[in-house]
């Protein structure tokens, strides 16, 4: 792939980070389900809060199970 912008690495390792997010059958799931109950709860945009806390979840997620990782490899 020819490099395109200054970021082009950059941009190309966020890329398939949030892909690596998205991808897993269980990201869909949490978003619907957040998406119905945000819906059902009246709340504005529910589609795009349900969106955003998804992600949120996922990247939290990752971030404790790197913690948990690097406290099971030096501990």
């Amino acid at each position: 792939m020819p490099t395109i912008c200054k970021k082009h690495h950059e941009n190309l390792a966020k890329s398939r980070q949030i892909a690596q997010l998205i991808f897993p059958q269980e990201f869909f799931c949490l978003w619907e389900e957040l998406h119905y109950i945000y819906k059902k709860l009246g709340i504005n945009e529910a589609k795009k809060e349900a969106l955003q806390d998804a992600i949120y979840s996922f990247i939290v997620q990752e971030d404790c199970d790197e913690v948990v990782f690097k406290k099971t490899l030096f501990f």
